[in-house]
């Protein structure tokens, strides 16, 4: 079976129609690209990257080739997991306060999924994850 390179700098319509002009829009997808490469970077073990606004607006996506999920599939989970979640986690906010971070684990891949100001990045990787790995990663969102 073929793995899928899931660098998709076209696919962000949503994304797209939330711009005003074309060199913004061209600045925005550079940068948000450049962070989900240096994300990709942290370690040798993440896989797959996403970075995601707060409405579920996929603003980048990148992997290594070892990640195999259907393109289809991740952007309509990656976008779902943002506008759902985000929304509940904001809620939780009032009580537990800020959101941080979220780790599922399956079977042969760990996801994370990691809260900032702005957007949400959620990453997988073929290890247990440890706290240090996670701030490294917010470190690189953060800096942008």
């Amino acid at each position: 079976m073929k793995t899928p390179n899931l660098d998709f700098p076209e696919f962000d319509s949503n994304f797209k129609k939330c711009l005003y002009s074309k060199n913004s829009k061209t600045s925005i997808r550079r940068e948000m690209k450049d962070i989900c490469k240096a994300i990709l970077g942290v370690d040798k073990e993440i896989r797959f990257v996403m970075i995601t606004d707060m409405q579920g607006n996929i603003l980048c996506m990148k992997s290594t080739s070892k990640y195999m999920m259907p393109k289809e599939l991740v952007e309509q989970m990656g976008g779902a997991w943002s506008a759902v979640l985000g929304g509940i986690f904001k809620q939780l906010a009032k009580y537990h306060g800020q959101f941080e971070y979220t780790i599922v684990k399956h079977q042969k891949v760990t996801t994370i999924g990691l809260g900032t100001e702005k957007n949400y990045a959620i990453f997988t990787v073929e290890k247990d994850v440890s706290e240090e790995l996670i701030e490294k990663v917010k470190k690189v969102l953060m800096a942008k």
